[in-house]
């Protein structure tokens, strides 16, 4: 729910750095505990219908209408949006809510399924966003693979991070990402350094591209949508998280967005196509001297610095 800070409390972040990063940590905390919620018939999910059912009821007196907005499937099913103010407006004397689909048009009317003819003024048509992960220009790949072809049917990533056939291509929540899973700012920062890792190994040992398996890639999607299965998000709902023609949860991963974080706080890159700059692999070994044992003042021993020692010798 949208929650208003006082000129109080504002005063006392702008004053108190401290307090603010322990209110943002608090914050934080809740919404990584809240992927529990997402787990069909679990304790969390059950209370949190009962909850946002008494909300519902709070703010809806009447009886039709509350029947009529009360989802039949799980919290979380379709994304959550703080809407008081809409089931205020609802209930205007000057609004009329009709449980029913749009049929067709006329002239004057929007036919509802029910067949009744309704007149109106406008139309708006909420036709919603493409959600495909298709990008809307060519990225060509590996062969002349274009992305927008590989992804036709479903939009397979490696980690949300990867894409087989796209050679030293990474995407910040890609396909299966912990987008609905917690809060985002934890895995943005990890994906971040995961990224950095594979920029580092290709500088250091002179690597053309990195790609992902294929099979490695098929896999681990495979183990996501096995873990999908436990979740509200499959249930009967319309939601964006579902693939429109397939039915199949693109978006989320298989977890916690602490559980992503750590998932990759290392990349594995058994799981990738290495191509190297040269025919040996181990050129990058080069002259067999560094930097530090050629040069004079760049420290070679750092193995001997007092942070590498063992704690007995912490002050001796």
């Amino acid at each position: 729910m949208y929650h208003e800070y006082s000129e109080e409390d504002r005063k006392r972040f702008r004053e108190d750095p401290e307090a603010l990063v322990a209110h943002a940590k608090s914050l934080e905390k809740e919404m990584a505990w809240a992927v529990d919620m997402m787990t069909i018939n679990s304790k969390s999910q059950l209370e949190a219908r009962k909850i946002f059912g008494n909300r519902m009821r709070e703010h809806i007196k009447d009886e039709r209408l509350y029947k009529g907005f009360l989802p039949p499937w799980g919290v979380g099913c379709r994304r959550i949006t703080p809407g008081d103010p809409y089931l205020k407006v609802i209930q205007e004397n000057n609004v009329n809510v009709h449980f029913t689909a749009a049929k067709a048009l006329t002239d004057k009317c929007v036919v509802g399924e029910d067949g009744v003819e309704r007149e109106v003024d406008t139309v708006v048509c909420a036709t919603g966003f493409d959600t495909s992960y298709r990008p809307r220009f060519p990225i060509i790949g590996k062969g002349g693979i274009n992305l927008q072809d590989q992804w036709n049917d479903e939009p397979d990533t490696y980690y949300g991070i990867t894409v087989p056939n796209m050679p030293n291509f990474y995407l910040f929540m890609g396909p299966a990402w912990p987008v609905h899973n917690g809060s985002v700012m934890g895995p943005l920062v990890q994906v971040g350094n995961y990224i950095v890792q594979c920029i580092h190994k290709m500088q250091r040992e002179q690597i053309k591209s990195l790609t992902p398996r294929e099979d490695a890639t098929a896999a681990f999607n495979e183990h996501c949508q096995k873990w999908l299965e436990r979740t509200v998000w499959t249930e009967n709902c319309p939601s964006w998280f579902k693939n429109k023609r397939t039915g199949r949860l693109n978006p989320l991963w298989c977890g916690s967005g602490l559980h992503y974080t750590e998932a990759i706080i290392a990349p594995k890159f058994e799981d990738y196509q290495i191509e190297y700059k040269f025919d040996n692999p181990f050129t990058y070994l080069g002259s067999g001297f560094t930097m530090a044992g050629k040069t004079k003042g760049m420290n070679s021993t750092p193995f001997l610095e007092e942070s590498e020692l063992d704690p007995p010798w912490e002050g001796k």
